[in-house]
């Protein structure tokens, strides 16, 4: 196993020039950072004065198993990488309607379709940023920074970066209700299903927010969008389920056939 990591590091390093971006959002002073966090609708511009393609970088939407490999071990993530139409000396690349989610841009001198990472990679080689983009402030707002984020089962602490879903790497679905709150400044711990209860509290109210507890999948209500003040087919869904973090219909997942019971969070 030694072998192999060393193999994937110096992959990882011979793939990636050292370029350092900078990121304008809207019409600020560039600054230069490995992440930053945008409401929809703002623009980003990057910047580099370093040769090479500027690509759009991707993680394979499918469940990464951290546990198939014992219990100290993470999963290294696929990436598909995508160059962007501009010409290969374009100092600036310009990013004006970013969906919500979390996004990976660089710029590589040598040509990579495809390459994985156990680690953060934004704050492995700094010829990569990544740009976080939410709804808007509120829970279900943030809770939208994880879209199209990969299923990790279950996250983990990176040593020397942090947690899985506090980067914005994958998560599963207890763990993306519980960031929503963490986002907001409840100092929660990432639990699991089984102890997301110390947290929360049975509620007959149906509202944005609310988590739907099915016992091993925890799923937050984004919007009563059917009648109002019922949990129907039509509200829309925030979890994380199968492959990736997503925004569907309830009666369009499998969970819609299952039975479930309805929490708020205590605080």
């Amino acid at each position: 196993m030694k072998t192999l990591s060393y193999i994937l590091l110096l992959t990882f390093s011979t793939h990636f020039s050292s370029t350092k971006i900078w990121i304008q959002v809207n019409d600020e002073l560039p600054i230069y950072e490995s992440t930053v966090r945008i409401i929809e609708g703002e623009h980003i511009v990057l910047q580099t004065e370093a040769s090479g393609n500027w690509v759009e970088i991707k993680p394979v939407l499918k469940e990464y198993d951290n546990l198939s490999d014992g219990i100290h071990k993470i999963k290294a993530i696929d990436y598909k990488v995508n160059k962007i139409g501009v010409k290969d000396n374009e100092e600036k690349l310009k990013l004006e309607s970013l969906v919500p989610g979390t996004h990976y841009y660089g710029r590589f001198k040598k040509s990579v379709t495809s390459f994985t990472s156990k680690k953060p990679i934004h704050l492995e080689s700094d010829s990569i940023v990544q740009i976080i983009v939410r709804k808007d402030n509120s829970y279900t707002g943030v809770l939208t920074e994880l879209l199209n984020l990969p299923f990790i089962i279950p996250p983990k602490v990176i040593s020397d970066y942090g947690h899985q879903t506090d980067l914005c790497i994958g998560t599963d679905c207890a763990e993306l209700a519980i960031y929503g709150m963490r986002r907001l400044g409840y100092k929660i711990p990432y639990c699991g299903p089984k102890n997301i209860y110390k947290y929360t509290k049975k509620t007959s109210e149906v509202k944005s927010g609310i988590l739907l507890h099915f016992g091993f999948q925890v799923s937050v209500l984004y919007k009563d969008k059917g009648i109002v003040g019922v949990l129907d087919k039509e509200d829309l869904l925030i979890h994380a389920f199968e492959d990736k973090v997503e925004i569907i219909p309830f009666g369009h997942t499998k969970l819609s056939k299952l039975p479930y019971k309805l929490y708020e969070w205590k605080f």
